[in-house]
């Protein structure tokens, strides 16, 4: 058993670091968080954005799947005929 432990180190090393690896692909909450932020800045995300008036009233929905970008002020983004839409007020950005 020494010997083979001896021959194949670097074998078993690399084969112990992939199961680790695979272990926090899968399992890990802060790789799923930053897979899912790389995944809505570079190809964009199933969303539901709604605009409310001051009354609480819906004004617009959009379902979108394209990136959306914050200023602090509002957010901005296209809607499916390629058109910028720039938002402000009271909204909420819902993921399907």
């Amino acid at each position: 058993m020494k010997d083979f432990l001896k021959e194949n180190w670097g074998f078993l090393i690399s084969v112990l670091f992939i199961i680790c690896g695979l272990f926090c692909l899968t399992k890990c909450n802060a790789f799923r968080s930053t897979a899912k932020k790389y995944t809505s800045t570079t190809t964009g995300l199933n969303r539901t954005v709604i605009l409310y008036s001051a009354n609480g009233e819906v004004i617009k929905t959009w379902n979108i799947t394209s990136v959306i970008e914050s200023n602090g002020d509002g957010v901005w983004f296209m809607n499916e005929q390629e058109k910028f839409i720039a938002i402000s007020g009271t909204y909420i950005i819902e993921e399907k």
